[in-house]
């Protein structure tokens, strides 16, 4: 994959991500952040942070929709089928998803048929928001989902059961 734009001055992966390899938690500034972004980018780094690309990089959207600007990471986790996305989205904080900005980006996506999880983590584990057109995708169900998502924790897989648990017996609504 080759981003058709740089980071630039965003910095939202350095911080919101997991990065195992220096034993950094999510939501928490990488040490090696300075001013001017990353202090080792140009020394080798681990593939965590060599081998990611969100979305924003990859794509055409505006600088509005920069993950330091909108407060959500959007990454494609896989194709449903060859027109369709399941896109993850990690929040900097539980309540991006409700900003203009992200509200208009969000009916975007999911009016081009793709489906949108966008994803908080506390201390008491994730937090799911699904945005899908409810009966466009029959087939999807919470193990394709468990398969595209990476660290989905017992948690987290308990709550999207729940919820698609709780679809399919009141028909989808």
């Amino acid at each position: 994959m080759t981003p058709k734009k740089p980071c630039g001055p965003c910095t939202a992966c350095c911080t919101v991500f997991t990065v195992v390899e220096f034993d950094k938690p999510r939501h928490t500034p990488c040490q090696h952040l300075c001013a001017t972004g990353c202090s080792i980018h140009d020394q080798p780094r681990p593939a965590t942070c060599t081998d990611f690309f969100c979305d924003w990089t990859l794509s055409d959207w505006g600088d509005e929709l920069r993950p330091d600007r909108c407060g959500v990471i959007y990454v494609t986790q896989s194709w449903i089928d060859p027109h369709h996305k399941l896109i993850g989205g990690l929040m900097s904080n539980p309540y991006a998803y409700l900003s203009r900005v992200s509200k208009k980006h969000i009916e975007r996506l999911v009016r081009a048929g793709h489906v949108l999880l966008l994803t908080w983590e506390d201390e008491e584990g994730v937090e799911y928001h699904p945005f899908f057109e409810r009966f466009r995708y029959p087939a999807l169900n919470v193990d394709i989902i468990a398969r595209s998502l990476k660290d989905l924790n017992k948690k987290a897989l308990s709550r999207v059961r729940a919820f698609y648990e709780n679809r399919s017996t009141t028909g989808g609504k």
